[in-house]
């Protein structure tokens, strides 16, 4: 799959964007196999999934399984968030569901809406085609050779020659910013600067927008809205870079390119390039709208989105001047603060900086990008280094850089520190000009190169003893410090006759021994085997979902075992959710929320009717023992309440009332409805029978025969773009006990349908489609015009 897939996109490329040759196309599709060739080739799994293991009740199946111990703790999200979405996301597509719920955290939540799942992108949806665990050895290398190939065919049209042009791509590909977040979507993103920088070029410079719809749309479709921001922020400076560049030459014909045609005026320069490029913009965002009109529709309902708005946006974003500082070390000696990934070495405490904040990409590429600032005649260069130099200052949160631009629109919500990616960017372009003036610069390259190694083992020797008083094992340092300064000798005394072919297999073998296993290659048996307490759950029937004591069965890994866990750890949150969750748990600070006491009458209400335990735990008041396995018990609640029912009792009210429903021990006798504009007041609730049953992932049945109108109660969590009907007339969803559902339903026998389906994704669909279509008949017009027979001469 990998293979084909890389073949075919490569060889797209070749056809529709710049000319690669058939070796160049073979080494791009060789390169991700420098960190997951292993993988590939032996059907293992580059990606955590040893990590869920660290608790019960996988923890007591590791030895059996031979799991190996934990190896880069940094990677947590990766297994109980990202993989659980993309798990969630293959669930609702195989179902024949739209992917827009995801049933197995909390009371039910978002799926496509939380953004991260990326269930409309293509390499997503082709991964579909695996088996689970080979879908994210797939991914990865689909995301090495993605970043790989959009390096190279920018630095192609840059007039790199095609060996220059495969260092940068590989020294981006394998930056650690890219490396780091490969297993989240912000490496999948992020990737794709330079294929928009090179959209923008064809825009300015050819009046071509179709480039930058790709590369718009991929980036907006691979789910991390605040690096589109800082993407779509360099492409605009770029853009003034390049229209600054053709306005200048736009009265002197002269210095025009063969692309640029005739003198034209400055303003009509400038308008033939703003406007396609604005259309370029609002076809992409056409395209994506069936993916970001939930985003947007979502955002305002969630902790996380007023915390940034109320908090964030006034925050001081500059760190303390030593901070500063030690980030800036870590950015040319990678191992300052030691290494994750690095079972021997001791991490003794964090770093003054958040680790994901790096932008290294080999010391081999130093030297050849300080040679390609002094000497390259290319313009680029400088605004490719001020790129660099900007996002730097940011990404190191320096003041007063880090403050100044938080105060510009979206920005001041966004985490900007990531803009350290442009270092990379920057590092790569640079190196791919010096290489090619290493054959006319010879001297000049032994000069910066060995200056290079000089200053760098200067910096190492300087830093040593601070960093043995981190706390980093002088074994690591040595080892570390090899990885940094042997490649640069080397490179210093290569024969220049050599040199392009041996940089390459100089950069790759230093960025395969320091970054490679970062993410380490298991073996897929181990992903999420079967566990038999859960299969012996009843199957069918009424839904019901699941709880854990403390630490046991961490979320989101029930999504793994299509279980529906009242625990969660979500990007984005619903605040409701957020409020309700301190009534039956501990909010753990950027973590899930913890169930210490299976008590709590909430859980209830949630329709929690198993919860598992550590082995020797006694069953609570109002619970049962009812099975085990090593490591775990299965207790079962004598007092769930079914996904659908009748409380005796009735609050209506305009407005929560948190409080109260904090203090409730019963919410069997006595339900909280919000009705807009009503009257406080306490009503008995009409009795009956009410059966419920799961329609796909997003909807539900409800069959009730009520001896009176009353209020139907449902545990699912109250995100905007629920629907019901009543005998297929349409009835009116509030919010009851804070964060979950109700439905008035009239006396008699009814049923009721219950569905998610937010306008917000309608619409979108709508806008996604027309734009589609306008699209592909716009592309057969174009087709049939350019494939049209010539006219018949005169005569």
């Amino acid at each position: 799959m990998y293979f084909l897939t890389a073949a075919g996109v490569a060889c797209l490329a070749h056809r529709r964007v710049v000319r690669i040759s058939r070796s160049a196309r073979v080494a791009l599709v060789l390169l991700p196999l420098c960190f997951t060739g292993r993988a590939l080739f032996t059907g293992g799994v580059y990606a955590p999934i040893e990590l869920p293991y660290r608790w019960e009740p996988l923890r007591s199946m590791r030895e059996a399984l031979g799991v190996p111990p934990p190896h880069n703790g940094l990677l947590s999200d990766v297994y109980c968030l990202n993989m659980p979405w993309k798990y969630a996301t293959r669930l609702a597509w195989s179902h024949g569901n739209w992917p827009l719920w995801n049933p197995f955290n909390f009371a039910g939540d978002i799926l496509a809406a939380s953004a991260q799942p990326t269930p409309y992108e293509p390499m997503t949806l082709l991964s579909l085609l695996l088996p689970a665990a080979n879908s994210l050895t797939f991914l990865a290398a689909m995301t090495f050779f993605l970043a790989a190939l959009c390096m190279f065919v920018f630095l192609r049209d840059l007039e790199c020659s095609e060996v220059a042009s495969l260092i940068g791509a590989a020294g981006w590909a394998f930056s650690s910013f890219l490396v780091i977040w490969l297993g989240w979507v912000i490496g999948p993103s992020t990737l794709w600067l330079p294929l928009v920088l090179l959209g923008v070029r064809r825009v300015v410079r050819r009046h071509s927008a179709a480039v930058l719809v790709v590369a718009f749309t991929m980036m907006l479709l691979n789910g991390h809205p605040e690096s589109a921001v800082h993407i779509v922020a360099i492409g605009m400076v770029w853009a003034a870079f390049e229209l600054f560049g053709k306005c200048r030459a736009g009265s002197q014909p002269a210095q025009l390119s063969v692309d640029d045609g005739p003198a034209e005026s400055r303003p009509y320069i400038a308008l033939r390039a703003i406007v396609p490029g604005l259309g370029a913009g609002i076809l992409a965002l056409g395209l994506c709208a069936i993916y970001l009109f939930p985003i947007i529709d979502a955002i305002p309902q969630t902790m996380e989105g007023n915390f940034r708005r109320a908090v964030w946006v006034h925050m001081k974003r500059s760190m303390p001047r030593e901070a500063v500082l030690g980030h800036l070390e870590s950015q040319v000696i990678p191992f300052r603060f030691g290494d994750p990934s690095r079972r021997v070495v001791a991490w003794p405490k964090s770093p003054p900086y958040n680790y994901t904040e790096a932008a290294y990409a080999g010391s081999v590429l130093l030297p050849l990008a300080l040679l390609g600032l002094w000497r390259s005649k290319r313009p680029e260069k400088l605004v490719v280094l001020a790129i660099g130099i900007v996002g730097l200052l940011i990404g190191i949160e320096a003041a007063p850089f880090a403050n100044w631009i938080a105060k510009l629109p979206l920005f001041d919500l966004s985490l900007n520190a990531r803009l350290i990616f442009a270092v990379s960017f920057m590092v790569a372009t640079l190196a791919a000009l010096g290489i090619d003036e290493v054959a006319t610069h010879p001297r000049d390259f032994v000069i910066v190169s060995g200056a290079t190694t000089i200053a760098l083992a200067a910096l190492v020797a300087m830093e040593w003893q601070a960093m043995l008083a981190w706390g980093l094992e002088p074994e690591f340092l040595r080892a570390q410090s090899a990885l940094l300064l042997v490649p640069l000798v080397l490179l210093t005394i290569t024969p220049r006759k050599y040199a392009p072919a041996a940089i390459l297999l100089l950069l790759l073998a230093q960025r395969t021994a320091e970054a490679a296993r970062f993410y380490p290659t298991l073996p897929a048996r181990i992903f999420y085997p079967r566990i038999a307490v859960l299969d012996r759950l009843p199957k069918g029937g009424a839904p019901y979902r699941i709880t854990a004591l403390g630490h046991v069965f961490v979320p989101n890994i029930a999504t793994m075992y299509e279980v529906e866990d009242v625990r969660g750890y979500q990007a984005m949150t619903l605040e409701r959710m957020r409020v309700a969750q301190d009534f039956f748990s501990v909010a753990q600070p950027v973590w899930f929320n913890r169930v210490d006491d299976l008590t709590r009458p909430f859980l209830s209400a949630l329709n929690v009717r198993f919860a598992l335990a550590p082995a020797g735990t006694p069953a609570p008041e109002g619970w049962r023992h009812v099975d085990a396995q090593p490591g775990v018990e299965v207790f079962e609640n004598l007092r769930v309440l079914p996904r659908a029912w009748l409380p005796r009792r009735v609050i209506v009210f305009d407005g929560p009332l948190f409080g109260e429903l904090a203090a409730e021990t019963d919410f069997a006798q006595r339900g909280w409805v919000e009705v807009p504009r009503s009257q406080h007041m306490e009503e008995e609730n009409a009795s009956g029978t009410v059966s419920i049953r799961p329609r796909g992932y997003n909807a539900f049945r409800i069959d009730a025969t009520l001896d009176r109108d009353g209020w139907l109660f449902i545990s699912q969590s109250a995100w905007k773009g629920w629907r019901a009907t009543i005998d297929g007339k349409p009835a009116n969803v509030r919010k009851a006990d804070a964060t979950l559902l109700a439905v008035r339903v009239p006396g008699g026998r009814h049923r009721i349908e219950l569905r998610y389906l937010p306008k917000a994704f309608v619409s979108g669909a709508w806008v996604s489609g027309i734009t589609a279509l306008l699209l592909a008949l716009w592309w057969i017009r174009q087709s049939r015009r350019h494939n049209a027979p010539p006219p018949a001469p005169a005569g």
